[in-house]
């Protein structure tokens, strides 16, 4: 077993007996201080507001931390009451809550409901308050994408225009590009437009790149010429292997290990070879997209680059066999 495991496990074992000592005792007192033991145990892995290198909490995170464990505590304390009143019922209902999943659901919905705009809007003030580049303000940033995902406040602008395969591709991009733009220009934002709604000026950007996702997407998916192309006009002579066969096997074997190496950023995986061979078995953009986890005009840009950095080299290896 894993130390992760152990801890976990350790874990439920004290929520356990903490829950056994709420509802066996009849001291106020007693039910109280577990309450609270509980409620801090679960907040230890919370999914939000971690202390920064072991300080404590300050600001809009001390908030949205004491406001989450207000509402756990008040739903303890429903709970426990319940399991008074009805105790047959309850014991099926005790079993159910002290599942790991349910706990970590909990803590999801409680910190969701909690994250409306006035509390994300702390926090992006809270990140205007740090010095470019420094620790807190990584942290700040860091806490405040966390936070804006777990709200569920993204709007999903422009879906009707977009085939349900291609927009979950263009908003995942659109995504991606909206975090980047909020941690490099979180000064940007001023509270005092946009209805003063800080949701508001993060959707606007995202509702442009989804647009600006599907012009790129466009583009790649308009002006993409295969450096290969070049190929197929040499003249093939009779009996030699098929052009195409030859070009796999040398991917495939990557005598000199180069077109391994030249993958996306974090993805050897996501190389050369694995790409091209993709594309020879005839699977699509989208297809080798849900392969990768990559969106496709990450993929497409990657591909067309390296098509032309390493046409020369495959053309010279195709005309040994004519």
């Amino acid at each position: 077993m894993t130390i992760s495991n152990e801890l976990e496990q350790s874990k439920y074992q004290l929520l356990d007996k903490l829950m056994d000592e709420c509802q066996t005792t009849n001291d106020f007192q007693q039910q109280e201080l577990a309450i609270n033991q509980i409620v801090t145990t679960i907040l230890r892995s919370r999914p939000l507001c971690r202390r920064f290198h072991g300080t404590p909490l300050k600001g809009v995170y001390q908030e949205i931390y004491d406001r989450a464990k207000e509402k756990l505590i008040i739903h303890l304390y429903t709970y426990l009451i319940d399991f008074n009143e009805d105790e047959n019922f309850n014991k099926f209902k005790k079993i159910k809550q002290l599942e790991p999943n349910y706990l970590y659901q909990l803590q999801k919905q409680i910190f969701q409901q909690l994250l409306d705009d006035d509390l994300l809007k702390k926090m992006g003030l809270a990140a205007q308050n740090y010095s470019v580049n420094s620790e807190l303000r990584t942290y700040a940033l860091t806490e405040l994408i966390k936070g804006i995902k777990l709200s569920g406040r993204l709007c999903r602008p422009h879906v009707s225009k977009f085939s349900s395969s291609l927009y979950p591709l263009l908003y995942e991009e659109a995504v991606t590009e909206t975090f980047a733009y909020i941690c490099v220009n979180i000064d940007l934002y001023d509270p005092q437009r946009g209805n003063c709604k800080f949701m508001n000026w993060v959707n606007f950007k995202l509702d442009k790149l989804v647009l600006k996702s599907y012009i790129d997407y466009q583009k790649y998916a308009q002006h993409e010429v295969s450096s290969f192309a070049g190929l197929e006009q040499i003249r093939q002579p009779v009996n030699t292997p098929d052009l195409w066969q030859i070009l796999q096997e040398y991917l495939t074997q990557d005598p000199d290990r180069i077109f391994a190496t030249a993958h996306i950023r974090n993805r050897p995986d996501a190389n050369f070879s694995s790409i091209t061979l993709a594309k020879f078995s005839g699977k699509s953009w989208e297809q080798i997209s849900d392969l990768f986890g990559i969106p496709i005009p990450t993929l497409s840009s990657f591909y067309n680059r390296w098509c032309r950095r390493f046409s020369p080299l495959l053309k010279t290896e195709l005309k040994k066999y004519f």
